[in-house]
């Protein structure tokens, strides 16, 4: 007789932690049904942006991209998720001005600069970057925010003026 009580009382037991497992699981799974839409939202954000942006994390390798990041940077035959940064940038370029940008942003530091460059369609253009650093919950630097703006046409029309002086 024990023994059958014993037995009812651990199934109802493990019945209880089944029911109590499938409920979490019904909110865990409702949370995770709710996060592509946000992700999809925020890709369309991006793409939607004129400018340039990357998330490279600390081994400088691009993470994310949006759309005009990849139309502007290459020519479309290599992709730029997965690769570091210095396949953009010719080696002089890329050692005296971008890395020292994004290890000054990685200490923690925004930072601005302007360069020209030969886009994907082959033309050259006048950018201005923005580095932007990304931190966790203790305060530690993980990733930088790479944003460009295509200043191209204000570069051009701040030539003019200075040849016309």
């Amino acid at each position: 007789m024990n023994f059958y009580i014993l037995l009812l009382s651990l199934l109802f037991f493990l019945s209880s932690l089944v029911i109590l497992y499938v409920s979490f699981l019904k909110k865990k799974l409702d949370f995770i049904s709710q996060v592509p839409d946000s992700y999809r939202l925020l890709g369309t954000l991006l793409d939607g942006s004129d400018n340039f942006i990357g998330l490279i994390n600390r081994s400088y390798t691009y993470e994310i991209i949006n759309n005009n990041y990849e139309s502007v940077f290459t020519d479309n035959s290599r992709p730029v998720i997965g690769n570091k940064v210095e396949f953009l940038w010719k080696n002089m370029e890329y050692e005296i001005f971008i890395k020292p940008a994004i290890d000054r942003c990685f200490s923690g530091e925004q930072v601005r600069i302007e360069r020209e460059l030969h886009s994907g369609s082959d033309r050259m253009v006048t950018i201005l970057l923005k580095y932007i650093p990304v931190k966790d919950e203790l305060g530690v630097v993980t990733h930088v925010i790479e944003v460009g703006s295509d200043i191209s046409k204000l570069a051009q029309t701040e030539q003019k003026l200075r040849e016309s002086d």
